[in-house]
């Protein structure tokens, strides 16, 4: 058992996942997790306030809400837009994966493995910004 991870894009129209194309995949790499589980539930929640709480964001309108909050962030489709594939490659550049809040932990994620997939994450950015620029949704996906 442990992280897995994955990347894919989807036609826009595509109503189901039949037609996804693999991008990249990964094993254990908990900071980009944790990058991934910030931009989810910032999308679920909005802008709402937050506050950090054992190195996670937790915004306080689903904290109140108890919708997102008592569910992990486990098999959840992450949407990701041009403006977050930039975002992603800077942090990636910049060595900011864990966004300042200390690196991702879970029984199941391993250690930090920023380094050992830095090449595999800008190989990452490049294939969505081609596949966004085709008219396609790229979305990441992991379980543990």
């Amino acid at each position: 058992m442990g992280l897995d991870q994955l990347a894919y894009s989807r036609p826009a129209t595509a109503t189901n996942d039949e037609t996804d194309e693999h991008l990249v995949s990964w094993r254990k790499h908990p900071n980009l997790q944790g990058w991934m589980e910030r931009l989810w539930r910032k999308q679920k929640c909005g802008d709402s306030d937050s506050f950090v709480k054992n190195g996670r964001t937790i915004y306080k309108e689903c904290y109140a809400n108890d919708s997102l909050m008592s569910n992990p962030f486990n098999q959840e489709e992450v949407e990701l837009t041009l403006d977050d594939i930039k975002r992603l490659r800077l942090d990636i550049r910049n060595k900011t994966l864990n966004g300042g809040y200390g690196d991702t932990t879970g029984f199941f994620f391993g250690d930090s493995s920023d380094e050992y997939y830095r090449e595999t994450d800008i190989e990452f950015c490049d294939k969505a910004e081609a596949a966004l620029s085709k008219g396609c949704k790229v979305i990441y996906y992991s379980w543990w």
